[in-house]
């Protein structure tokens, strides 16, 4: 039964041998395979970083087209700005002017519609001395013809 037992352990170790030394070949050939699979992996990797840095290469490019596209706009309303505040100022000056004119109309309004008031006054007045002068000689006739009779 020794030689047996001896047998039975052995053939359990080359058992278990072939079965750990399959496992490792499995993995070494995986390794072996993975080694031959860099080359292509690498390959593939430059491409997208080669992609990659064109197309962030073109973004960068579009970024600065903008950037300068919006420096210009930014002049343009800038310069727009300063003529606006300069036809701000004009316009200003030119209304402070037009109030003047408009005072000055109001006040000479003002003088003409007195004069006028005056004048019609004088008319007024200078027709009822008449009619008053008139009438008060009218009166002493009445009254003189009134006492003679």
């Amino acid at each position: 039964m020794g030689v047996v037992k001896w047998g039975l352990s052995l053939c359990c170790a080359v058992l278990l041998a072939c079965a750990v030394s399959n496992v490792a070949y499995a993995g070494f050939m995986e390794n072996v395979k993975g080694i031959f699979q860099l080359p292509d992996e690498v390959d593939e990797l430059r491409e997208q970083y080669d992609s990659t840095k064109t197309q962030l290469d073109e973004v960068t490019k579009q970024s600065q087209e903008t950037i300068e596209q919006y420096r210009q706009a930014e002049e343009r309303l800038h310069e727009e700005n300063v003529k606006l505040m300069e036809q701000n100022e004009n316009l200003a000056k030119r209304n402070d002017e037009l109030s003047q004119a408009v005072i000055s109309l109001q006040a000479s309004e003002e003088a003409r519609t007195a004069k006028s008031r005056r004048i019609w006054l004088f008319i007024y007045s200078g027709i009822g001395l008449l009619a008053l002068y008139f009438l008060s000689g009218r009166l002493l006739r009445l009254l003189l013809r009134s006492r003679q009779a």
